[in-house]
């Protein structure tokens, strides 16, 4: 009887990747540093010529530097999602898809049956969080329907993995093809001078992380030592967990793409499950 009563779980989002988000893998704003990041710009690429060449029907983008809410989940609303690099002086480089409403409602719906908030944000200009993933999507093609959601200001394992499996329950409900990108930075303290000051225990974060997700061990990479977290001023597990339980912590056809940390911030970028690949 209790087996007959158990939620079933929903099947995998059908493609997953990892995405940084340093403005600077862009050429135009790297410049004449932009050498130092070429590893990174290549596997941006990739990520997304892959991405785009699933043809998915919406893309599901979880940005770290979205505005927040203090105690929920959320997403972007408003009739199309644009944003530029105004902040990094290049207003000209721009993007613009149009919002995925129905995708939202799905996820509110499956979201309030899992018991974790979520709620509307009202219409902005996109982060750099967005904005940098997006920008290489769209230069691979992409103009479809696409949600951005951002996370609460405290989050948890257990908040992230629901969140993953309400998206991957929407999705199912859908019965559409969705795709997830994670953004996130690896460490910001890798070297003297690092955005977020020097630490020499923030490369054993980049380490494990990288690890376990060359070895499909995502449940591995998530877990990593909440103080070492601390250490490293990351910004990825979160938007990881999210994904790896979007995915069923089961990656399929996983590829890391690139890591390298040449400005004191780990830049990873991976493909953590492909339809292709089963």
């Amino acid at each position: 009887m209790v087996d007959r009563m158990r939620k079933k779980q929903p099947g995998p989002i059908p493609n997953a990747v990892l995405m940084c988000h340093a403005p600077i893998v862009l050429p135009e704003i790297g410049a004449d540093r932009a050498s130092d990041c070429a590893a990174s710009t290549e596997a941006m690429t990739k990520a997304a010529e892959h991405l785009v060449a699933q043809n998915p029907d919406v893309l599901v983008l979880i940005s770290p530097h979205t505005p927040r809410d203090p105690n929920a989940f959320g997403i972007v609303g408003g009739t199309s999602l644009s944003g530029s690099f105004r902040r990094f002086g290049f207003p000209d480089i721009r993007a613009t898809v149009p919002n995925a409403p129905e995708a939202a409602t799905e996820i509110l719906k499956a979201a309030q049956e899992q018991g974790v908030a979520v709620g509307m944000v009202p219409a902005l200009d996109l982060d750099h969080g967005a904005m940098v993933p997006l920008h290489f999507m769209v230069q691979a093609g992409w103009q479809g329907p696409t949600l951005v959601m951002s996370l609460p200001y405290d989050t948890t394992h257990a908040l992230c993995r629901t969140l993953g499996t309400s998206i991957a329950l929407a999705a199912e409900r859908s019965e559409q093809q969705w795709a997830l990108l994670a953004s996130g930075d690896m460490s910001h303290r890798l070297i003297p001078g690092a955005p977020a000051g020097f630490d020499p225990r923030a490369e054993d974060f980049d380490r494990h992380i990288v690890s376990c997700v060359q070895c499909g061990d995502l449940e591995g990479a998530v877990s990593v030592d909440p103080e070492l977290r601390e250490v490293a001023a990351e910004d990825v597990v979160d938007t990881l967990e999210i994904a790896a339980s979007a995915i069923g912590f089961s990656p399929s056809g996983l590829e890391v793409l690139s890591y390298e940390g040449p400005f004191g911030v780990g830049y990873l970028v991976a493909i953590l499950h492909t339809a292709c690949a089963e």
